[in-house]
């Protein structure tokens, strides 16, 4: 029952360990983060921005930095010079020279000179990249604002994104340019000034209230908010959102624990019981053994006497006296060799006699009219009293339900005894023992508990086989 406890505790726990630990891969920040993206994606928007829409313009326009000068390809005497192609529609020196270095300043000279000389230009021309003038802004946008022709329409999807002609302007008019930038640069969430949660994804581009996105964060125990100067700390940072775990009560793991503690607990009285039990029924022998001293040494004072008038009792009563001296001896033995077994200190050996292993064998097997084989008689000290009791109960457990021609065997070996009890049955198996409703069986359970039990009090050990039953007591010398 100890045991099974135990092993149950054992198994209990670590299943709840490794469900626990799945639980907690499973919702890791970065998880319910991605998790919560998802279910966002999913949410109906009442403004939403199609993928195609968004892929029909050229990514350079819809940046901010495209209304400003490029100072990281083009120095500030080069835009200089370019712009003063429009006051004198012509190319200077120094210009000159840079253009024969600088192939890709070309489109931006001939677009200044056209303009200078009021050339018009045809619309393929904005077509075909680069798309951004070097001193900032599209190069759609700056004839528009020089050109009398009606063709607004057609350039409109090459300006930028911050002039209010681009046809995506209206869309993104209410959001500051660092979050149309996240959006453009591949992010897929950004937060606004009005706590509205911008989700990009394969749909294109919404936009989530407040309440929407709120809902979803909290069924994800996330709570997100926009990172600002005051932030100090973030578990996870994203665009400009920071990402933090809302923690609830994780009930299967106050469950699993509670649960463990009751089963520790209950293993714990278990145990103790266990142990008072045993306390109590060591205490009861040890004052039985105690109490039958007197009487036994009582019925010796008697047998003695009986001895002494032997030749003067009739026939039947010397029989009688025989069997009463026997008795005698018998309890006087148990009770002697009883102290060591019942001692208080469980270090204190069993009571050994010297025997010539013959003789104690021959007294063992006589009762049961069987026959041994012995390989060597040598005198040994051994506890012969409670080894006797052990091949005892091995003789009578084959006789009881072994089959066929029972053998007994002994050997001697320089640290080892050996007794060996075989019949030509078979040993019934752990499961059947378990489960048979025998009685037979389960007194033969009991013999093998005690012989084992004593064999190990003893140093040794028991044995036992199947196919045929062989039940071998090993005990070291």
């Amino acid at each position: 029952m100890r045991t099974r406890l135990l092993y149950l505790l054992i198994t209990l726990t670590a299943v709840l360990g490794q469900s626990n630990l799945a639980h907690g891969q499973e919702q890791t920040l970065q998880g319910r983060w991605q998790h919560f993206l998802r279910q966002a994606e999913s949410l109906s928007a009442a403004r939403a921005l199609p993928l195609q829409s968004i892929n029909s313009y050229p990514v350079d326009l819809l940046l901010s930095a495209s209304a400003y000068p490029d100072f990281s390809r083009y120095s500030w005497q080069t835009i200089t010079e370019l712009k003063a192609i429009a006051s004198q529609c012509a190319l200077s020196p120094g210009l000159s020279k840079t253009l024969a270095s600088r192939p890709e300043l070309q489109k931006a000279a001939s677009f200044e000179l056209a303009l200078c000389q009021g050339d018009e230009l045809p619309i393929r021309w904005f077509k075909t990249a680069p798309f951004l003038h070097p001193a900032g802004g599209s190069y759609a946008e700056r004839y528009l604002a020089f050109s009398t022709h009606n063709i607004t329409a057609e350039l409109q999807p090459y300006t930028t994104l911050s002039d209010p002609q681009h046809p995506l302007y209206t869309f993104f008019t209410d959001l500051e340019t660092a979050g149309r930038d996240a959006l453009v640069s591949g992010y897929r969430a950004y937060i606004d000034h009005q706590q509205r949660l911008w989700i990009s994804g394969d749909f294109g581009i919404r936009v989530l209230s407040a309440l929407q996105w709120k809902k979803v964060a909290l069924d994800q125990q996330l709570v997100l908010s926009a990172i600002t100067a005051a932030t100090q700390s973030c578990q996870l940072r994203y665009s400009n959102l920071c990402v933090s775990s809302q923690e609830k009560p994780n009930i299967s793991l106050w469950l699993s624990v509670i649960l463990l503690l009751l089963l520790a607990a209950t293993l714990s009285r278990t145990l103790w019981l266990r142990r008072q039990q045993a306390k109590e029924k060591r205490f009861i022998l040890q004052l039985l053994t105690h109490e039958l001293r007197t009487p036994i040494t009582s019925l010796g004072l008697t047998v003695e006497q009986f001895r002494q008038q032997f030749d003067t009792l009739p026939e039947l009563a010397q029989d009688t006296f025989g069997r009463l001296l026997a008795d005698h001896q018998r309890l006087a033995q148990l009770a002697q060799t009883s102290k060591g077994f019942l001692s208080s200190d469980p270090n204190e050996p069993f009571q050994c006699q010297t025997a010539y292993l013959s003789d104690w064998l021959d007294h063992c097997v006589a009762k049961h009219e069987l026959s041994y084989e012995l390989t060597q008689d040598i005198e040994l000290t051994l506890p012969y009293y409670w080894l006797g009791i052990c091949l005892d109960n091995l003789i009578r457990n084959a006789k009881q339900h072994g089959q066929g021609t029972i053998s007994i065997t002994a050997s001697v070996t320089d640290t080892q005894l050996r007794l060996c009890v075989s019949d030509e049955g078979e040993f019934p198996s752990r499961l059947k023992r378990l489960f048979s409703r025998s009685r037979t069986v389960s007194n033969m359970g009991i013999g093998l508990r005690l012989v084992s039990h004593l064999m190990l009090k003893m140093g040794g050990k028991l044995t036992c086989k199947a196919h045929p039953t062989r039940c071998q007591l090993e005990l070291p010398l």
